[in-house]
């Protein structure tokens, strides 16, 4: 039978951070490791799965001009924006994807950015899409900015928010599905009533390869939200304060959210904890998946050990 093709897409900076680790397509670094190493004794069965990282410079994995750890300020500068990062390796997927058989069996995984990355991949393979008829088979995301709300795993946790972009597209017919999150991490469990939503759209554009682009997008961005309010907003001022109440209430209240979200997320470090918090009792969300691939190989007719 042929080799179910993984393709992995890395979180934000985790190749750059790890280039000693000589990263490539073949050679998974980050959370992904977890999924292959040898050195884990219920690794992903590679006589089954053949895994493919997307990392640079097909897929740069930046957040813009913020440095990664132990990049330079000048090099960072250069890097594409997070928007324009992804959006490139959904492209570079898409042509690999496309020179494979029709049927060739595909799971698509991802962790935050790298999620993100294979949310807006999965909707190639709908009706419309460039990879429509392909066999995508499932697909695996760990903090996914781009969770729908309500979306986990069988008997898993559930939160009460969707991811921070705000996306909901459609999961292909006949796709396996999966999306690990925990509560405190607010890429993939956002409140709507904060501004969450606005503030991530704007960081998201943030690029200086085109300066003029950067600071146009910026003031958009920031236009199409009620802080604009705040440049006129006089809260000292009763009279102001019962003219705009609602909207005043609206503000603080959205304040308020977001600042207790920034704050938990900070204190926790729940982004950085898929290999290691437990999910449900057991397992953590990285051995969880790995035991789904197993089960759907074995699904598929593999002749899958250690389940």
């Amino acid at each position: 039978m042929k080799k179910i093709i993984f393709y992995w897409f890395p979180g934000t900076w985790e190749v750059d951070m790890l280039l000693h680790e000589n990263p490539s397509a073949t050679n998974l670094v980050g959370l992904g490791l977890w999924l292959v190493d040898k050195r884990f004794p219920d690794r992903l069965p590679l006589n089954i799965y053949e895994p493919y990282m997307m990392c640079p410079p097909d897929y740069m994995a930046s957040f813009g001009p913020i440095p990664a750890a132990g990049s330079s300020i000048f090099k960072a500068l250069k890097a594409p924006s997070y928007e324009e990062s992804v959006l490139k390796a959904v492209e570079v997927a898409v042509q690999q994807i496309l020179k494979l058989p029709v049927d060739h069996p595909l799971v698509l995984g991802g962790y935050s950015q790298g999620a993100h990355v294979a949310e807006l991949l999965m909707a190639e393979f709908n009706p419309g899409g460039r990879l429509h008829g392909r066999n995508l088979w499932a697909v695996y995301t760990f903090g996914n900015p781009a969770r729908p709300a309500g979306v986990t795993f069988p008997n898993g946790n559930t939160l009460p928010w969707g991811g921070i972009t705000k996306l909901n597209i459609a999961v292909p017919q006949g796709c396996l599905y999966r999306s690990y999150a925990f509560f405190d991490d607010m890429y993939c469990n956002a409140n709507p009533d904060s501004y969450l939503y606005d503030f991530y759209t704007a960081l998201t554009d943030i690029q200086f390869h085109d300066p003029w682009k950067a600071v146009q997008d910026g003031i958009l961005n920031l236009s199409k939200t009620d802080l604009m309010v705040l440049f006129g907003a006089k809260p000292t001022n009763i009279a102001w304060v019962i003219a705009n109440f609602p909207k005043f209430i609206s503000m603080s209240r959205k304040a308020v959210n977001s600042l207790d979200a920034a704050a938990r997320f900070v204190r926790s470090n729940a982004h950085g904890r898929y290999a290691e918090w437990e999910i449900i009792p057991g397992f953590t969300p990285v051995f969880h998946c790995i035991r789904s691939m197993k089960y759907l190989a074995k699904g598929k007719g593999y002749a899958v050990q250690g389940i």
